[in-house]
């Protein structure tokens, strides 16, 4: 098992919001955690580790997925238009500053829709601080 592995399960600030419904979509979950990569000093770096997901019992079709971190896009997931596939997880793991506090949005965009809609919520994520 890695340190990196080791340390999330160790460090996990795990968050989970009640999930949301909007129009057609079923109930999304959004969770995270943040961890640090290595407790030697110096070399520690912050992963913020997200996944938005549906219920899994009723998928909900999506057009477009996006995760953004503190405002800032970080993962765009798009759907084949030929050949959809039913959603069920919109996941990233994104490097950020150890130390931080940050706000996690999702964001879909449902079948003959042409705005993103925000799905799921989880208060703000604090990393932990790097030895």
């Amino acid at each position: 098992m890695s340190d990196r592995t080791l340390i999330r399960s160790a460090l996990v600030a795990a968050v989970m919001a009640g999930a949301c419904s909007l129009g057609h979509a079923a109930p999304f979950t959004l969770t995270g955690s943040c961890s640090v990569s290595s407790l030697v000093a110096g070399q520690g770096k912050c992963s913020l580790y997200v996944m938005a997901s549906d219920n899994y019992v009723n998928p909900t079709m999506v057009r477009k997925g996006q995760i953004k971190v503190n405002g800032t896009l970080v993962h765009q997931w798009n759907n084949d238009a030929s050949n959809p596939s039913e959603y069920s997880t919109l996941a990233t793991d994104v490097g950020v500053s150890c130390g931080g506090t940050y706000t996690v949005t999702s964001w879909i965009v449902q079948p003959g829709a042409t705005k993103y809609e925000q799905v799921g919520n989880m208060p703000a994520l604090v990393c932990p601080a790097a030895p």
